[in-house]
């Protein structure tokens, strides 16, 4: 899996990034999901789910070790950055060169957000976004706690 994309280290130069965005990212990103070589396996082999039948449901699912795949705003990393969840889903694209190939449109439900913040809704007040992992199942992945969490806070903070 390390090979594959493209690192030869753990430190300096050739080392993996802690952290990559996932979506369409840049054509020179190892976690691309548009290949440029058939032997090119990196995006595939990192988010690669293993099944085990012999556990609960609920921790079924494991990634890779060492691997941990989450959404944008629920790292140290990226929280400040997340505006309550609403930057792990828009702009879906890996930036200018992608955006400008693209034949469709890489914006993600940046003009959902857009029309909402328009007619004067507030993100994290009065509506809120919940990124998810799409790799795993209802039971698997936290949406069933994630869902209701969200929706108590909104009703106490707006009533």
């Amino acid at each position: 899996m390390f090979k594959g994309c493209g690192w030869s280290t753990c430190s300096g130069w050739g080392k993996p990034n802690k952290e990559y965005r996932l979506w369409i990212s840049s054509p020179f990103d190892p976690m691309r999901v548009l290949e440029l070589e058939k032997s090119a396996t990196c995006f595939g082999d990192l988010l690669s789910l293993f099944r085990d039948e012999t556990r609960e449901p609920k921790h079924r699912y494991t990634s890779p070790a060492g691997i941990s795949v989450t959404w944008v705003g629920n790292t140290a990393e990226t929280k400040k950055s997340s505006k309550c969840g609403v930057n792990a889903i828009v702009n879906l694209g890996g930036g200018d060169i992608i955006n400008k190939e693209m034949s469709c449109s890489t914006a993600g439900f940046a003009k959902i957000i857009e029309l909402l913040d328009g007619i004067g809704m507030m993100n994290g007040l009065t509506y809120q976004s919940i990124p998810y992992d799409w790799r795993l199942n209802l039971i698997a992945g936290e949406t069933q706690t994630t869902i209701p969490r969200s929706i108590k806070a909104l009703y106490k903070n707006t009533g």
